[in-house]
């Protein structure tokens, strides 16, 4: 059975994208023509937009690692094999919305979805598939190639986009009056020979983040990744101005020092207010790097206090609880006229017992 957006607590491959830092884990891209028509259902008013070329993903061995970010734990794509047979996504925020691109009948999209408890329904002619959980994402079928991921209002938000301008007079009249969120251009650039790719307006960004792990706070963000014939990163950092700029490179480098080889492989640069950041590395020295495993760490000696402390030569060995000698017991009574009054404690010892 083919694999579909399913969510892995424990990806075998998780720690090499950790290890590379904010690259391989870092970007989710989607190669495509130029601006291909289907991106046009993201929102306009999108902040961050992350492109993914499953078909060229999910043989790599990044595939884990991108389906737990997807999965029904990460973005909430619903574990469904049609989906999981996908050749591209693009997803966009705020208002989370997931384009996703193959081959997908009414029947059988249908049947995987009641399968997993989703609830068949219809909108302005659009057959949709309700979430059983708010935490899965619905799913709308605007044509046997497309279909959007998002909750059931923001699914509604998008197909009225695209049905409201088809109502009108033309396609030349829709093209001038339909809105494009001006990452859309950006995100064109890298959308060839790539195979995950992140724009956003900033950073951090509650989408862009999850593929970015760097702890950076930026105006703007750019990049791709290929994993084709060995692996290629490309990525651009708007700071807020030049200082900043400088700042952030010093704290990168520093970052990839502590990681891999591969990742130390990373160069820095600084134009201006924009921090750049690349790497190339063949296919050998790729597939060595997803070998490397982290050196393992000694455990710390016990406190001195812990150790165990050798006795004297022909010293007695030291006494039991039993054989302690008691401290005596007492009853002390107080709040009486006279003054507090203490009353031995009767001895519950067998001696005491036995007189």
């Amino acid at each position: 059975m083919a694999k579909g957006f399913y969510f892995y607590q424990h990806s075998p491959h998780r720690g090499v994208l950790g290890s590379l830092a904010l690259a391989l884990l870092t970007v989710n891209i989607v190669a495509a023509q130029s601006h291909p028509g289907w991106w046009t259902y993201a929102s306009p008013d999108a902040t961050a937009l992350v492109g993914i070329d499953w078909r060229s993903l999910r043989g790599s061995p990044f595939a884990d690692a991108v389906r737990e970010e997807l999965g029904v734990d990460g973005l909430g794509f619903p574990a469904l094999d049609c989906l999981g047979q996908s050749t591209q996504v693009l997803v966009s925020s705020p208002a989370l919305l997931a384009i996703v691109a193959g081959a997908f009948t009414v029947p059988t999209l249908g049947q995987q979805a009641s399968a997993k408890g989703f609830r068949v329904a219809t909108y302005k002619n659009v057959n949709v598939w309700i979430a059983p959980q708010s935490s899965v994402l619905s799913i709308a079928l605007m044509s046997p190639q497309i279909v959007l991921l998002g909750s059931r209002k923001t699914l509604e938000e998008a197909i009225d986009r695209a049905t409201d301008l088809a109502a009108q007079e033309g396609e030349t009249a829709r093209a001038a009056k339909r809105k494009y969120s001006p990452l859309l251009a950006k995100a064109a650039q890298f959308a060839r020979n790539t195979d995950i790719w992140v724009v956003s307006s900033r950073l951090p960004d509650p989408l862009a983040s999850r593929f970015i792990p760097l702890e950076a706070e930026t105006v703007g963000f750019e990049g791709w990744v290929s994993a084709q014939n060995g692996l290629r990163l490309e990525a651009v950092l708007v700071a807020s101005s030049k200082e900043e700029a400088l700042v952030i490179a010093e704290r990168m480098r520093g970052s990839f020092s502590n990681l891999t080889s591969l990742a130390r492989g990373i160069e820095v640069r600084v134009d201006g207010d924009q921090v750049g950041l690349s790497l190339s590395a063949t296919a050998e020295q790729f597939n060595a790097s997803l070998k490397n495993t982290p050196t393992p760490v000694a455990a710390p000696a016990p406190p001195p206090a812990l150790a165990s402390v050798a006795s004297p030569p022909g010293a007695a060995p030291p006494p039991t609880e039993e054989e302690k000698p008691k401290q005596p017991q007492v009853i002390r009574i107080v709040g009486l006229d006279q003054g507090p009054v203490e009353i031995p404690f009767p001895d519950s010892s067998p001696h005491q017992q036995q007189n």
